[in-house]
């Protein structure tokens, strides 16, 4: 009989279940609730490489499969908010529309017939400005905290074999993403199941660097983790 870890594991998975039903709803919409062929197809290989032991007899195939697609999509986000040249560009983009925006709210309040006038647009563009200021808010205080933190910036691969699919590995196989060496080599279902992912959904990496990436980023992950609980906690009290 294979050991399927606590009784607070198996909750906390429903939760996450429960949460990426939401998305699945739309595919039994859609598709009838069944994955393509060849989306069943690529979960089988991927389940393979891990190895038929370490695979739960109650594994929830689709929860997992939407999990390793989000995780795909949110790669996206990633690339697009890690500190770099990138982030330099949006905040300099943000702060060019928050000044405009300020001039013509300048503008509008010289007169007070515009304002009676255009009291609605007014509103709207303060608004604008309050959600510009956030987001230069955000991404700058982003940037400052991860290059203090890291002497190398995660980038997006490094976030999905570090950080993200471990704790998508932890949440389906009831597993710590723990690793081992068999023969000097990196190795361990977590390590398979992450090398695995990457090959079919992004780009293949090699298990030192799947390795290197868990190790370096482990406390990214923990805070990563918090989020993933809060987010499944919601609706559930």
């Amino acid at each position: 009989m294979q050991r399927h870890g606590s009784s607070a594991k198996k909750a906390r998975l429903c939760r996450t279940t429960t949460r990426l039903s939401l998305a699945a709803a739309a595919d039994v919409i859609i598709n009838g609730g069944v994955t393509t062929v060849d989306e069943q197809a690529t979960l089988d290989r991927i389940l393979a490489k891990i190895g038929k032991k370490f695979i739960p007899d109650d594994l929830n195939r689709m929860a997992l499969w939407i999990a390793i697609k989000q995780a795909a999509d949110a790669k996206k986000s990633v690339d697009r908010y890690r500190s770099g040249a990138r982030t330099h560009a949006i905040v300099k983009s943000m702060k060019r529309v928050r000044n405009a925006a300020e001039s013509l709210a300048a503008v509008i309040k010289e007169n007070e017939d515009t304002i009676e006038f255009l009291t609605e647009q007014l509103a709207s563009i303060e608004q604008l400005i309050v959600s510009v200021s956030n987001i230069e808010q955000l991404l700058t205080e982003s940037s400052v905290a991860i290059r203090a933190r890291y002497d190398r910036i995660p980038s997006a691969n490094d976030w999905l074999a570090g950080v993200e699919l471990p704790l998508i590995f932890e949440d389906f196989f009831y597993r710590k993403p723990g690793r081992s060496r068999i023969n000097d080599k990196p190795g361990g279902p977590a390590v398979r199941f992450i090398a695995a992912v990457m090959r079919e959904i992004d780009s293949p990496l090699a298990e030192e660097t799947i390795v290197r990436a868990m190790t370096r980023f482990s406390e990214l992950r923990k805070r990563r983790q918090v989020v993933r609980r809060r987010n499944s906690n919601i609706g559930q009290k």
